[in-house]
């Protein structure tokens, strides 16, 4: 019966989010601190209203630059991208799905480099990560009066890990791969036999924004999740920008869901960011799933690195 339990809570051992293209750093550390501010978020996601035991997570992310070198080369659309530069991030993950409980910390280093004259930057990140697993057995339902976990009341098991990224971007796209945790660490031995174990997920995603007007842009993105022992899946967003400060998009997400979002962006600092999504599989999410996003830039070091204020010149998600 605990076998079936773990599968069944940990299947989605990383938490699933509808806004992923508004913080990449959350998958991927070749992210952090990839520009020239200090940059946060919050997030806060309720999957699956209207089940028992439906995972709830919560997410702080930050990530700063803490080296450049000034580049040579110009751009047309504002001051100069960097050459190189390193920057770090870090990660805290909580989330509760029915009797299992995982926090998450994770640090990022990341080393950018600009390829060419087009300011296209390759950017990779390393990080290390930590898990502490609780499951409290008490409140399982066990069919099985044989069952050893009858015997358990509750564990907690620290497990750690270590993740790769690899970040490509210009003025209008980005290219993301990465796999947050490779190895394959052992979660509890019942009778020499392990009842959990952290596998592989690959991620790789990409967006490009088209520019319609002055004021409109369309933005495309795409997140391929392929994950050992699991059907491969993929999610879609397809968002309209109004002058790079309000965000309307609609989801869908492979044989599972589908929604819209909205984010709008407050003197160029604050970010404010809302997701649902219905479970097209799930017949009692009569809710669906609902994901709230508060985010913050700060440009304390522009003057530092660069001599003048620094805009971003990746497409802003």
């Amino acid at each position: 019966m605990i076998c079936c339990f773990y599968t069944s809570v940990y299947a989605q051992q990383l938490s699933q989010s509808s806004l992923y293209m508004f913080y990449p750093q959350v998958m991927n550390p070749a992210y952090a601190g990839i520009g020239y501010t200090t940059s946060g978020m919050a997030n806060q996601r309720f999957q699956w209203i209207g089940i028992e035991g439906r995972p709830a997570t919560s997410v702080v992310s930050i990530g700063t630059p803490i080296r450049k070198r000034k580049s040579t080369r110009s751009n047309k659309r504002g001051p100069k991208a960097a050459k190189t530069g390193l920057g770090v991030g870090m990660t805290l993950i909580h989330e509760k799905v029915g009797s299992l409980i995982n926090s998450t910390i994770a640090a990022d280093i990341s080393y950018s480099l600009e390829v060419d004259q087009f300011n296209h930057t390759l950017s990779f990140g390393l990080r290390g990560v930590g898990d502490l697993v609780s499951i409290d057995y008490s409140s399982l339902y066990v069919l099985n009066v044989n069952d050893e976990v009858r015997n358990r009341t509750y564990i907690n098991e620290f497990l750690g890990n270590v993740g790769f990224g690899i970040f490509y971007h210009g003025e209008d796209f980005i290219v993301s791969a990465t796999v947050p945790k490779l190895l394959n660490s052992s979660l509890d031995v019942i009778d020499n036999t392990t009842i959990g174990r952290q596998v592989d997920h690959y991620f790789l995603s990409g967006a490009y924004s088209f520019l319609l007007t002055t004021d409109f842009q369309l933005v495309p993105s795409v997140n391929l999740k392929s994950t050992v022992n699991s059907p491969f899946s993929y999610e879609t967003n397809l968002n309209c920008v109004y002058q790079e400060l309000f965000w309307f998009g609609l989801l869908y997400r492979h044989q599972d869901a589908i929604g819209f979002n909205f984010s709008a962006k407050i003197k160029n600092s604050i970010s404010l960011g809302y997701s649902y999504d219905y479970a097209t599989n799930l017949e009692n999410a009569i809710f669906g799933s609902h994901e709230f996003l508060l985010g913050y830039n700060i440009d304390w070091l522009g003057d530092r690195f660069m001599g003048t204020k620094y805009k971003r010149s990746i497409p802003r998600f």
